[in-house]
């Protein structure tokens, strides 16, 4: 069996080797699950995430024992407190779809967390709660910085911006955009109606997601945060699509 782990930091770059200085490949966020590789370094540990299968180096101090998780984080971002009282000291921040554990303590609309702390009741959901408008989703990160290998609103890519909007709605998804374009949704031949809301538009190492016909969210290195573009002018910018993948979800609707 495994030995599974969970990451207990706010969010923590998983790097391509054990260097504080080596390129960052991901990012986990508190509460992730993590199966453990090699642990035999005394600073760095090699993991691979549960939900993708993406391995590579953390720091050991960034992990815990495993526990189960009963909520997860709805909104961008938020805060725990040291009590439950908004005047009281920041312990630390939480991202948008984080896995946190609760015994159900309540107090001046806060929740008792088991790790430490108290965070406002209204931004957490239960473990087993989707969105399915995924566009919904990845729309609350519009305006966040870009940063290579991001999943947070701290700093997101654009592989990472769809990998977490489609976990949100219940559905794990590859890391990479050369993984995503071959197994994310269905593909949809040159010839197919126009573009859709929810469709995946990939190009050479990019991709983006309609909101409608015309305008796509990404995010984008060419302007360092997360935008809404023509797709004409993305196409322009990425040398043309390579492929378009629609989702059978909800969030294909005008919802």
């Amino acid at each position: 069996m495994a030995d599974l782990r969970q990451i207990y930091v706010p969010s923590v770059f998983v790097r391509q080797s054990p260097d504080e200085h080596a390129e960052v490949s991901n990012q986990l966020l508190f509460g992730e699950s993590v199966r453990v590789i090699d642990d035999r370094a005394p600073i760095w540990i090699e993991i691979e995430s549960a939900h993708d299968s993406y391995q590579g180096f953390i720091p050991k101090a960034a992990i815990c024992e495993a526990f189960t998780p009963s909520h997860k984080i709805s909104v961008p971002l938020t805060h725990v407190y040291e009590q439950p009282d908004f005047k009281s000291a920041i312990l630390w921040p939480l991202f948008f779809h984080s896995p946190v554990r609760s015994s159900g303590q309540t107090e001046n609309g806060f929740f008792k967390l088991d790790h430490g702390g108290w965070i406002y009741e209204s931004h957490l959901v239960a473990m087993d709660s989707t969105e399915p408008d995924f566009v919904k989703t990845a729309l609350m990160f519009e305006g966040a910085p870009y940063v290579w290998g991001g999943r947070s609103v701290s700093g997101v890519d654009c592989s990472g911006l769809v990998q977490i909007s489609l976990m949100a709605a219940g559905v794990n998804t590859p890391r990479d955009t050369h993984q995503q374009d071959q197994s994310v949704g269905a593909p949809i031949p040159e010839a197919s109606p126009a573009l859709m809301r929810g469709d995946l538009v990939f190009f050479k190492g990019h991709v983006g997601i309609m909101l409608d016909e015309q305008r796509v969210l990404n995010a984008t290195s060419r302007h360092m945060q997360v935008v809404v573009e023509n797709i004409e002018d993305l196409a322009k910018a990425y040398g043309g699509i390579t492929c378009v993948r629609r989702m059978d979800l909800d969030a294909t609707s005008n919802g």
